[in-house]
């Protein structure tokens, strides 16, 4: 059905963008990050495929590191939380805390990691980690590039995180590398523990400063509801004296008329 629905569509001009895994190792349909490689966008014949969650995060930082030292291999370790496995998978941590059964993961994930994310195959590697070898090769169109990975759940509700081991082909400085993550596109580079606090702070200051534009944005609207309905009440008051008025006046008239008919 999914497949028909997206052949419709192309059908029609339209430009289907998949978030699923179904097109993403099809060699005819560009795997696109905005930040990495976004000319491949314009490679697209109606499909543009997008990648699993924690190869996006691990590849807007190993391109600009490829395009300068040259990546010769790639060791990935993953610790993704449970809202990956939907929403099942976060109702099993809920559930595990107060002392349920788990529905979703094959075994406890309170107080536990699984080195377990989709299904084994054959020669010991989870699709999950066959994921992030296969589409890392593609983005950086590097089909040979030396990967392996590691996919572990981890008993947190959001927020993926990685380890990835790189070795370059040529020689580098630390320094240099923290530079140029740090000017790369969609990189935050955090690598002195006592900047963490001031991290937090400018969070917090940029969460308020977005309560206070909400607040000030429903302020506006509730001065602009009652000024509407001050307005419409005025109009109401308004056209009820004209009506008076013009009920007066025609009374007046009626009046005159009728004491000069007697006169």
């Amino acid at each position: 059905m999914f497949l028909k629905v997206c052949s419709i569509a192309v059908s029609k001009g339209c430009v289907v963008i998949d978030n699923s895994s179904v097109f993403r190792m099809n060699k005819d349909v560009p795997l696109v990050v905005p930040e990495v490689n976004p000319e491949k966008i314009r490679e697209n014949v109606g499909i543009i495929a997008n990648p699993n969650c924690s190869t996006i995060q691990a590849v807007v930082a190993l391109k600009p590191l490829d395009l300068k030292y040259g990546i010769k291999r790639v060791v990935y370790s993953t610790y993704q939380a449970v809202s990956g496995a939907g929403r099942q998978g976060v109702l099993d941590l809920e559930n595990g805390l107060k002392g349920e059964p788990t529905k979703k993961f094959p075994y406890p994930i309170v107080n536990n990691c699984l080195p377990h994310i989709d299904s084994f195959l054959d020669d010991g590697y989870t699709k999950e980690e066959y994921k992030l070898i296969n589409e890392t090769r593609k983005i950086l169109n590097k089909p040979l590039l030396p990967v392996t990975a590691t996919a572990v759940r981890v008993p947190v509700k959001n927020c993926h995180s990685e380890c990835i081991n790189v070795e370059f082909e040529r020689d580098f400085d630390v320094f240099d590398v923290k530079q140029l993550l740090q000017n790369s596109p969609g990189v935050l580079v955090i690598d002195d523990p006592s900047k963490i606090i001031i991290l937090w702070l400018l969070r917090l200051m940029v969460l308020m400063m977005f309560l206070l534009v909400g607040f000030v944005v429903i302020l506006a609207l509730g001065l602009v509801l009652i000024f509407g309905l001050f307005l419409i009440i005025l109009e109401r008051v308004l056209l009820l004296m004209l009506c008076k008025f013009w009920s007066i006046l025609f009374l007046l008239s009626v009046f005159i008329i009728f004491k000069k008919a007697t006169i």
